[in-house]
């Protein structure tokens, strides 16, 4: 059906919903579109808050369930329970500016080749801004996503996941072939990442294009806990975790090595080289002096993807000939 599905998963956001929901019922879109409110496993209030808000409201919405902790498993409960033709993932800590859902529908309308559309996010930051924020402020799923609007040009394009419009279709008969995607996201407090640009991959893989446009606007409401140098520090860990799982795409997409002796020579080369790497931070590391931030962030970068490389291995290479026997 012709329209849009806003999904919201949440995971104990009785606190940040409210905000969220009273911009999306505020949406000034002439094309049908629904509400689906995921419920993952919340063990506040969750539930409630939302009913007791949208019941007064004039829109189609609905709350369900999810039973496994996770944000994959919520976007594929709200991709189930959707009924129209595209998604628009919004975070629970998202406020969609209110032409968000017209401008969405127009692109995607217009533009079949497009497999998923990132808008612009802007940071709301509880109290002051940390001085490091503007330069890392991307990985808060903020700021502009490429030089003009339209089709990113890259091999591997991405946009992050938050307010994202999805092609329901074909992601939706992948995994009725039983395809699963090697990214499960965050859960909980574990500060996982990487589905959104598996779901990116996966849409070029089909011979979809990501597509860029900075009239999809919404703010980003950011708590102080989240801006303390040492989250961002696990936020990049948890980003930098997904190497090993993610580098399959990455042969498809840019070499197209399709046979196990190259994939394992090509793997195996990524592991000893990012071994290497690692050894001369820790050695840096362990000097006797103070080292700056960057190389702060630079070695728990490449000790999150030294370790993902090795302990993911051979889940990797299950993946790999998943994606050979499915995708390809």
């Amino acid at each position: 059906m012709e329209g849009i599905s806003v999904v919201i998963c949440t995971h104990n956001g009785a606190s940040r919903l409210p905000v969220t929901l009273q911009h999306i019922c505020q949406q000034k879109c002439a094309y049908s579109w629904e509400l689906i409110v995921v419920d993952n496993c919340s063990t506040d209030n969750t539930t409630a808050v939302c009913t007791s808000f949208l019941k007064e409201q004039k829109i189609n919405w609905v709350i369900v369930h999810e039973s496994k902790q996770g944000l994959v498993h919520a976007r594929r409960c709200g991709l189930e329970n959707s009924k129209y033709d595209f998604i628009l993932f919004c975070d629970d800590d998202n406020a969609l500016f209110d032409r968000y859902l017209q401008h969405s529908f127009e692109v995607m309308a217009k533009n079949p080749q497009i497999g998923i559309l990132g808008g612009f996010g802007s940071a709301v930051i509880e109290g002051e801004k940390p001085e490091w924020f503007d330069q890392y402020s991307h990985s808060y799923a903020v700021g502009k996503q490429a030089m003009s609007n339209g089709k990113i040009s890259s091999s591997k394009a991405e946009v992050y996941g938050a307010g994202a419009i999805v092609r329901k279709e074909p992601i939706k008969k992948l995994f009725r072939k039983g395809f699963e995607t090697a990214m499960q996201g965050r859960s909980g407090k574990k500060l996982g990442a990487g589905d959104d640009v598996e779901w990116c991959y996966i849409f070029q893989l089909l011979g979809y294009e990501i597509w860029f446009d900075d009239r999809l606007r919404f703010d980003h409401y950011i708590p102080a806990s989240r801006l303390t140098w040492e989250y961002y520090l696990n936020l990049k860990a948890g980003i930098a975790s997904g190497a090993g799982l993610l580098y399959p795409y990455g042969l498809f997409l840019d070499t197209k090595i399709a046979n196990t002796p190259s994939f394992w020579k090509a793997y195996l080369g990524r592991m000893v080289k990012s071994f290497l790497v690692w050894v001369k931070s820790s050695l840096i590391v362990l000097l006797p002096f103070k080292i700056s931030s960057e190389r702060q962030l630079a070695h728990r970068i490449i000790s999150a993807q030294c370790k993902a490389y090795l302990v993911d291995a051979f889940r990797t290479k299950r993946h790999y000939d998943q994606l050979k026997s499915i995708l390809l």
